[in-house]
């Protein structure tokens, strides 16, 4: 950022963050457990931004601009919260969607309900 942003009222102020506030982080679809979701970030954008295979899921589209973001603000702690808060919602969401498919398929296997 050049020396003159600095003396700019904070209102007028660019933040690093900002880049990605229009982005949807709305993963409510995840939890219906019938549908069948596909990942919105398709393999080859995921070997070209360097994703890790472990974190290769259905929450791939927010984990991207978050990593972009924490490397640009130096993995300051304060800094990407709705990123950060976006993506666990998200992986929250999977797992709930995960629970109940493996939830639902011993009720088929078994006929006995596990209790969730």
């Amino acid at each position: 950022m050049p020396l003159m942003d600095y003396f700019e009222p904070p209102e007028r102020r660019i933040r690093i963050e900002d880049q990605w506030k229009d982005m949807d982080l709305d993963s409510e679809y995840l939890r219906n457990p019938t549908m069948k979701h596909e990942m919105k970030v398709s393999e080859r954008d995921c070997v070209r931004h360097g994703v890790p295979h472990y974190l290769r899921n259905l929450c791939t589209h927010i984990a991207i601009p978050l990593h972009k973001c924490r490397r640009l603000t130096w993995y300051a702690p304060h800094r990407c919260k709705d990123l950060q808060v976006g993506y666990t919602r998200c992986l929250n969401n999977d797992g709930y969607r995960v629970r109940a498919m493996v939830s639902r398929r011993f009720y088929e296997l078994y006929g006995v309900d596990d209790g969730h």
